[in-house]
C-alpha cells in the first residue's frame, strides 16, 4: 500500500509541477504578442500606422511529446497603404515553460483578398 500511495504522489507531483495548461500558456504567448507590437510601432511616425495595428495567428499546434509543447505562426500588420507584414515564429519550451521567437522575417501579401483582410 505504501509503495501505491508513492507512486500516486509522484505522479500528481509531476501533473502539477511539470505540465502547464494550454491555457497558461496561450496567456503567456499574448503577452508576449502585444509586447512585440508595441516594439515593433514604437519607432515608427504614427502617419504611417494601420488606425488599429494587430497580429493573426495563423497557425497554432500544440505537440503531445519532445521538446516543444506548441508552436504559434503570427502575422503583423502595422503599416497604412503597405501589403508589408512582419511573421514570426514561436515555440514553447516544454521544460523551461516559455515562449521563444524563432524566425522573424518580413513578407510582402501578393493576394488582393489577404490584404483586404487585414
Amino acid at each position: 500500500m505504501t509503495h501505491k500511495k508513492s507512486v500516486l504522489l509522484t505522479f500528481t507531483f509531476f501533473l502539477c509541477f511539470c505540465t502547464e495548461s494550454e491555457e497558461v500558456a496561450r496567456t503567456k504567448l499574448d503577452i508576449i504578442l502585444e509586447d512585440d507590437m508595441a516594439a515593433i510601432i514604437e519607432d515608427i511616425d504614427p502617419i504611417y500606422l494601420l488606425d488599429e495595428p494587430h497580429y493573426t495567428i495563423a497557425e497554432y499546434q500544440s505537440y503531445e511529446q519532445g521538446i516543444y509543447r506548441h508552436r504559434a505562426e503570427v502575422d503583423f500588420y502595422f503599416l497604412k497603404d503597405s501589403n508589408l507584414r512582419i511573421a514570426r515564429k514561436y515555440r514553447y519550451h516544454r521544460s523551461q515553460r516559455l515562449w521563444d521567437r524563432y524566425y522573424n522575417r518580413y513578407k510582402f501579401s501578393f493576394n488582393k483578398e489577404e490584404n483586404e483582410e487585414n
